[in-house]
Order: structure tokens, then sequence, then C-alpha cells
């Protein structure tokens, strides 16, 4: 789960398959920033910093997430600057768009008690405009196009800026009254974006938002008087595209098999014979097979004189064969069976 150093208290997760997701840090884990207003923190362009966390966390396509805000014992619930605030807020925003809020009484945060908030679903028009239907989210796949207009690199490109990121957003407000809530999603998401817009960034996944049912047109809490206190950013990829973006590092190579020489065939055999006795002419194949022998006696190596027609067992998977020398001078394997 995600934290903030200047926040305790509080943490946050994006919850797949009834489990927490495995986070991994980046450059960019924590900007400490300041809660607004209290101090200065100002980025290059002069904006405000509040607080903010940056972490990846894998996705794999057509899987269901929810997200889990805890506030527990350390939170602070009092700020004198603030003293209209009376609400805690917790905003949900998926690849840039606002999916949900939860929010609580301040006074309702007991010191020594956790409270949770959860966020898995949010709601859209149906395909008629008429009737409001609720939403869950779901990891979609996001494709490339080569070839794209000018208009469709442009317009790809602002999807992008913001495809495949959760923001959970930490505010302070004032309650007023009650309202409509609003709708904004897009009940599916089909992503298949101009290569030229990703920006070599490697998008594997953005949210669809597939529909569960119609639902009773909800009402909203209005609030004013907003103050930002937290930020949780969760950046999802597939494995594959965490490894290119290097937050993950790349596979292992796997070892190579040994060779089986019962199951090689006679040509093989011989490619195989003259492949080892290159080796043994070009490092010390004797003296290594040796000492491998002699230490599974207790021996030690050194204390051995070894003959220029000492023989060196080959071990491989299936039989063991033998070095021998000729009449000739030349070494050769012994393929006999005894």
């Amino acid at each position: 789960m995600a934290v903030l150093s200047k926040m305790p208290g509080l943490s946050v997760k994006v919850v797949i398959k009834s489990e927490a997701a495995v986070e991994y840090s980046s450059a960019e884990s924590e900007v400490t920033g300041s809660i607004a207003g209290v101090a200065s923190a100002a980025g290059k362009q002069g904006e405000h910093l509040w607080p903010r966390t940056t972490t990846y966390i894998e996705s794999s396509s057509g899987t269901l997430f929810q997200i889990e805000a805890t506030f527990g014992p350390g939170f602070q619930t009092a700020y004198p600057e603030y003293a209209d605030r009376d609400a805690i807020c917790v905003s949900a925003y998926i690849d840039g768009t606002w999916v949900n809020c939860k929010w609580l009484k301040l006074n309702q945060l007991r010191k020594n008690e956790f409270r949770t908030f959860t966020i898995s679903d949010t709601y859209s028009l149906s395909a008629n405009k008429e009737d409001t239907v609720q939403c869950l989210f779901t990891f979609a796949p996001v494709s490339g196009v080569d070839s794209a207009t000018k208009e469709k690199i442009a317009e790809d490109a602002k999807i992008a800026k913001s495809l495949g990121e959760i923001r959970v957003d930490i505010h302070l407000a004032k309650t007023t009254n009650l309202g409509d809530l609003r709708i904004s999603v897009k009940q599916t998401g089909e992503f298949a974006l101009a290569e030229k817009a990703m920006k070599g960034k490697a998008i594997s996944h953005g949210t669809s938002f597939p529909v569960t049912g119609i639902a009773s047109a909800p009402k909203a809490q209005m609030m004013e008087n907003w103050t930002a206190i937290g930020q949780f950013v969760f950046r999802y990829r597939s494995r594959d595209a965490l490894r290119e973006e290097m937050i993950l590092p790349p596979p292992r190579s796997p070892s190579p098999a040994k060779p089986d020489i019962n199951t090689m065939s006679i040509s093989e055999l011989r490619t195989f014979a003259q492949n080892l006795l290159h080796a043994q002419r070009v490092s010390p194949f004797h003296q290594a097979t040796a000492d491998v022998l002699l230490a599974d006696q207790g021996q030690d190596s050194r204390s051995v004189k070894r003959e220029i027609d000492d023989r060196a067992t080959v071990s491989c998977e299936g039989r063991q064969y033998k070095l021998v020398k000729l009449e000739s001078g030349e070494e050769a394997v012994d393929l006999t069976e005894d």
C-alpha cells in the first residue's frame, strides 16, 4: 500500500482479485510538497506541489480492480487554518477521468479506529441515454496503430497523456447541499492509439467500464473550499511493459540444457566429439575434470602427479565417455559400450 511521510495514518492501495496489488517504486516515488496554503512548495512552472507518491503496479487484460483508502490512528483530523472544512474527501480519477468520490465528516474519524473507503464502481448513461447504469473497473489492452492522420495523432496524444494511471486525491472541504452526481465515463474502452501519440511510452493498458445493470440516479454531497492535502498515483502496466520501462529487471536467461548423448544420432555424436576435442585443446579440460573427480574422492588435486596420457572422463546426460589417445597421437572420444 502507498503512504505519504507527511500524512501518517493514511494508506491507499489498488485491490486486484481481492488482494492488494504489489507496488514498485520509481525515481519519482515521493514528492514531499506541502499542504496547500500552509507552506511554499513550487514546481518548475510555479504551481503548488502537494504531498504526492507515485508507484507502479502490474495489470492484466480483463481483470477487475478497485481502490481502497484507509484512515487510521495517527491521521491528523484538526487543521486550525482550515477550521471551516468539516469533511475529508477521497476522489478517484482513472485515465484522467473522475470516476467517484467517498467522503466523511472529520468528527466521525476516531483516533483509535480504522475507516476504509472503497471505490469499486462509477456511473454512466445507458446506450439510449435515458437510464443511469452502474459500471465496474477493468483493465483493457492498448494496441498501436502505425499509420494515422495528424488529427488522430493529436487526439490520441491527449488520451495517452494520462492513460494507464489511477490517481487518488485527498481533500479537505466544506459540505453544503445535495446535488446530482456528474456522469462522464464511457462504458467500454477501446484503445487503438497512434504509435506516434504514445511517444515511446510503454503503455499496455487503459481502463474500460463494463455495465453491471441499471441503477437509481445517484445524489452527491456538494462541497466547496476544497483544499488538497495529498495525492496517490498508481501507474499500471503489463509485466513486459514494466520491464520495458525498467521498473522490473529483465527475465533471466535459462541455463543451457546438458546434451543427452543417448539420444544423439551418429552424425550428431561425431559433431559433439569434435566440439569436445576442440574445447579440450583450448582450455584446461584435463585439469578441471580431474579436480572435480579428485574432490569427490576427498583428494587434493595439487598432490597428484599426472602423466601425459591420463584419460579424462566426459560426463553428460546419459552414459559416461572417455577421451583416449590413439597410436597416432591424436585424441578421440571413446563411444564403445564397455
